[in-house]
């Protein structure tokens, strides 16, 4: 009898498992093809930034790879002729997704899908809602594969990095493809350089509040130091964000206060918990290492798409695994209330008072209507 009640419940788990997979297959498919077709169907109306890749891609897709290398390349960036410097890992890519799609619009389309669908299914795989996982790529796609595509990329490689370090799967191959995703777009450094340091340090910031605290006194002194020393360097794509200037989210917003509230919760959370587990340990360091984001994001007014791209960043990754244990449930709850709060108004901000791209039109406004 009690065998047969153990074949019951292994029976039942096996079901359930196999459910979750065909909901996970559903969902991913559902968001790759919607992407692509969508961004098929829109042409060069996606965004203005859209449009600027795609004459990329058409430079790549005429030219041999290794002479582009060999006549432009100084890491991390290779310099062609005729369009702005790109990371090298991105070129790579490039070259190669435009190898196979003879259209560079498809090629986009394509690449954008496969970023966004791979990243719905490590959303799906940390067990997230879909609801959440609709809203977290809403703004994600907005601001990203519509717009700063080589960002998301690199944001899709770093979420499937720390997905291998909270699973335990594989602890090199998730600190090497947090490692890639630099050579994708650099400034993903600006998280991934602070994560290293707070991984590295994780069961003193586990343990101890007063380890907590300098290091993220020390990181924001860092990231304050970072805000004034940027706009002095001698570097031609660091002049291009210059010139973009100041943005409207920048700086003392709702949105920064928000964010700041989220994140202060989220020490206070851990503070009370003192997690021991994976997921506690790499929440601390997910945390930590958003700090000097959130300072750029504030301070960092007069290279405004550094800061607000950094912090769009830290923001998607705390977003994404805020759903594992790091605590219990309930000690999560007022976080969870600012994290909502959060997500709602940086969506709202990029898809209905300023529409960043047409992909949700004509059922939100898009660029067109500005």
């Amino acid at each position: 009898m009690q065998s047969a009640d153990i074949g019951d419940r292994t029976m039942l788990i096996k079901t359930s498992y196999s459910k979750s997979g065909m909901l996970t297959a559903f969902v991913v498919a559902a968001a790759v093809s919607i992407t692509f077709l969508r961004f098929v169907s829109l042409n060069e109306n996606v965004s203005f930034d859209h449009r600027a890749y795609v004459s990329f891609f058409q430079v790549v897709q005429a030219q041999p790879l290794l002479e582009i290398i060999e006549y432009g390349f100084v890491f991390p960036y290779v310099y062609i002729y005729g369009v702005a410097p790109f990371e090298i890992g991105f070129v790579i890519i490039s070259k190669m997704w435009t190898s196979v799609f003879t259209s560079p619009e498809i090629a986009y389309a394509s690449l954008a899908a496969t970023s966004l669908g791979l990243r719905v299914y490590i959303m799906r795989k940390l067990r997230a809602p879909i609801v959440w996982i609709l809203l977290l790529n809403i703004y994600a796609l907005t601001l990203f594969e519509a717009n700063a595509l080589r960002l998301g990329i690199a944001a899709t490689i770093i979420l499937c990095g720390l997905y291998n370090l909270v699973e335990g799967r594989n602890r090199r191959l998730g600190f090497a493809l947090l490692a890639v995703s630099t050579l994708f777009h650099l400034q993903a450094a600006l998280f991934v350089g602070p994560f290293v340091v707070s991984w590295l340090m994780r069961d003193l910031l586990s343990n101890s509040k007063a380890w907590l605290f300098m290091s993220i006194l020390g990181m924001s002194a860092a990231a304050v130091v970072f805000t004034q020393l940027l706009p002095n360097v001698g570097n031609e794509k660091i002049a291009e964000y210059v010139l973009r200037g100041t943005s409207g989210s920048a700086g003392l917003t709702v949105t920064s206060l928000l964010a700041l509230c989220f994140l202060i919760s989220t020490f206070v959370a851990r503070g009370r918990g003192r997690p021991q587990n994976r997921s506690g340990q790499i929440w601390a360091a997910i945390t930590t290492a958003s700090v000097p984001s959130f300072i750029l994001f504030t301070t960092l007014t007069t290279v405004a798409v550094v800061g607000d791209r950094a912090w769009q960043l830290a923001f998607l990754i705390c977003a994404t695994f805020f759903i594992t244990d790091w605590v219990p449930n309930q000690q999560k709850r007022i976080s969870f209330v600012f994290l909502i709060a959060l997500s709602l108004v940086s969506t709202v901000n990029i898809t209905i008072r300023y529409p960043l791209s047409n992909f949700f039109s004509p059922m939100l406004p898009g660029i067109s209507s500005r």
